[in-house]
């Protein structure tokens, strides 16, 4: 009687006979083929071998991937903008009163009208309105709003916990970010780790967001 087995994808075959176990005892390896499906493996009744189906295995996100879900995840304004992908790697930031393309990378607008590709709403130094992600204000504005939206996260457990950590990565970035002096991610961690009262506020900020989370501190607006 013949037996069929079928499946779309590629597994380890381990055929192992009497003569094989027999070998195994001397101190011989049994050794794997892989076979590509979608095959048919007849396999006798008498001599049924054995098969090892893997489990699929689920690809490992990615580190760059996984910050640039959590940096839309807290800021959409970042959707879909290349000028905001993590990580940045430019050599500087332009000036928001520089045209870029042919507009200017601050346009006024008293009035949130709505998202604006490549631009993030708020108040800068040029007034407020939509300024563009090549320059550096976006970010003070990001930090500003993420900074009062710290997660509660007492007595939630571990889905508690990785928001936690999901919520301050994006601060980090967006911290150094605003403080670097390159649009560049690696430019942008050197010159908070090189610039002591920048990782002073840093660390204070942080022990603010920690007592903000078990609820006797009022959030860091910034000035």
């Amino acid at each position: 009687m013949l037996h069929y087995i079928s499946h779309t994808s590629t597994f380890n075959l381990f055929l192992e006979s009497s003569r094989d176990r027999e070998k195994k005892k001397l101190g011989f390896l049994c050794q794997p083929i892989t076979v590509t499906l979608c095959l048919h493996v007849h396999l006798h009744q008498r001599h049924r071998h054995n098969i090892i189906m893997p489990k699929p295995q689920q690809q490992k996100e990615d580190r760059n991937a996984r910050l640039q879900r959590v940096l839309v995840k807290y800021c959409p304004e970042l959707e879909g903008s290349s000028y905001a992908t993590y990580p940045l790697t430019a050599d500087k930031w332009m000036q928001p009163n520089e045209q870029f393309q042919g507009q200017y990378l601050f346009q006024a607008s008293p009035h949130n009208v709505g998202p604006k590709r490549d631009h993030v709403w708020g108040k800068g130094p040029f007034g407020i309105g939509y300024y563009h992600l090549l320059t550096k204000q976006p970010y003070t504005i990001l930090y500003t709003k993420h900074m009062n939206t710290a997660p509660n996260t007492c007595c939630t457990g571990t889905s508690g916990r990785q928001a936690k950590d999901e919520w301050d990565d994006v601060r980090i970035i967006l911290f150094q970010r605003m403080n670097s002096t390159r649009r560049n991610e690696v430019v942008a961690h050197s010159d908070m780790m090189g610039n002591a009262s920048t990782l002073a506020q840093y660390h204070y900020q942080f022990g603010q967001n920690v007592q903000l989370i078990h609820g006797v501190a009022t959030p860091y607006t910034g000035s």
